[in-house]
């Protein structure tokens, strides 16, 4: 059995560990372009079409876990973004300020991807029509 945890101090309080961070650049996309299945957010590199996805490391509860995502501004706050994360599931978009991850079990790790995110544009008054994330 392989252990996630090797790498790791004797006693080290849970924490998450990004492991595919998101593609650095995104165009924001109109709530009827993200039905599309060709507009996800990717891990980069985007050309390989892999979902975002971290660790959760010395977790040792047993209770059930989530791991959430969510969009915020890029300023020292860290205010929730203007704009919305969704997620395809089968026909339906789910739009919201954050989104759950599908959170895997292997051996004593436990990691979350997040499959069929797409960043929504909300309308905001004076600010264009073009905007792009760059995610450094």
């Amino acid at each position: 059995m392989t252990s996630c945890y090797n790498d790791c101090d004797s006693f080290v309080e849970a924490r998450l560990k990004i492991l595919q961070e998101p593609q650095p650049i995104y165009s924001f996309l109109y709530e009827s372009e993200v039905r599309k299945d060709h507009v996800y957010l990717y891990a980069d590199p985007a050309a390989d079409k892999k979902w975002i996805r971290v660790q959760l490391k010395h977790w040792e509860g047993e209770e059930e876990v989530s791991v959430r995502c969510s969009l915020v501004s890029d300023s020292l706050e860290r205010k929730p973004h203007f704009h919305r994360l969704a997620k395809k599931i089968g026909s339906q978009i789910q739009i919201n300020e954050y989104q759950e991850g599908e959170v895997l079990k292997l051996n004593d790790c436990l990691i979350a991807k997040f499959p069929k995110l797409s960043i929504v544009r909300t309308k905001i008054p004076n600010n264009g029509d073009r905007e792009m994330i760059k995610v450094s």
